[in-house]
């Protein structure tokens, strides 16, 4: 392979079945070497060939609809100051409609089990930064009192949380937020039921310093959060179709390189 090349390598990644098993949404990845940056579309299998279904340049994450008449899927604009969104895109036809802007970008969603909502993982600034322009937020001065506040391609961390929010797919109501408060939240999954959804999020006091985390729920409607384990290494929650909860972990917080059990856990815990 010569250098130039490069540019006509691609990789599929994150296939999805349609939930009538008659197509597979997924991601591929192609450098372009004139621009400098990877392009990211999702292609549609229908059987037979492949083809591609949106026209980039950063599409990723499909996720269908219970009902399979429509594609989720994260957008980022061609433009350097824009930020990830949630897009839907119907199969019958269309244009994909971008439903959120949020100012920082959507970085996970997950429909209902009915479809009639989205979760997304969405990041917003704090309090003290949220209304500022760009200029004098980054003039502001920053004080750190947690880890970690940076990371290694985002710059700073610490002015903003992750948090889930409730969207719905037709953009006209405005996003509710299930989790405030100083913590943030990821690797979303919905029960079966559509009564609550899990997640993972590190909010024990030593948190930033260790690997330690739990898995979480939260009521749909609005209510309390609750543990369903004991700090540790956790992830990858899951639910079984009777709604039972099961992550990859263990109570061990240090436990990571390690072979990690699947566990159950339970109301009860």
């Amino acid at each position: 392979m010569r250098p130039e090349q490069l540019g006509d390598y691609r990789t599929p990644s994150d296939a999805r079945i349609h939930p009538d098993g008659s197509h597979v949404a997924f991601v591929v990845t192609q450098m372009d070497l004139d621009g400098d940056r990877y392009v990211r579309r999702i292609w549609l299998w229908e059987g037979d060939t492949a083809r591609p279904l949106t026209a980039g340049p950063t599409d990723m994450a499909p996720r269908w609809s219970p009902d399979g008449t429509r594609l989720a899927f994260i957008r980022k604009a061609d433009d350097d100051e824009a930020k990830p969104q949630l897009a839907i895109l119907p199969l019958a036809g269309g244009e994909a409609e971008t439903v959120t802007d949020f100012p920082l970008g959507v970085s996970q969603i997950a429909w209902s089990p009915d479809g009639a909502y989205l979760a997304v993982v969405a990041a917003t600034w704090i309090e003290p930064l949220a209304d500022l322009d760009e200029e004098e937020r980054a003039r502001r001065p920053r004080r750190v009192t947690t880890l970690p506040y940076r990371f290694e391609g985002q710059g700073w961390v610490g002015d903003r949380r992750q948090h889930i929010y409730l969207v719905d797919p037709s953009g006209d109501q405005e996003p509710v937020c299930l989790t405030p408060g100083e913590f943030n939240e990821a690797e979303i999954v919905w029960n079966p039921d559509g009564s609550e959804i899990a997640f993972s999020s590190a909010r024990h006091d030593t948190r930033g310093l260790d690997e330690g985390g739990q898995i979480w729920t939260v009521p749909v409607g609005g209510g309390e959060l609750t543990a369903r384990c004991d700090v540790g290494f956790w992830g990858a929650p899951s639910y079984d179709r009777s709604g039972q909860l099961y992550a990859i972990g263990s109570d061990d917080r240090w436990a990571f390189p390690d072979v990690l059990p699947l566990s159950r856990l339970h109301v009860d815990g």
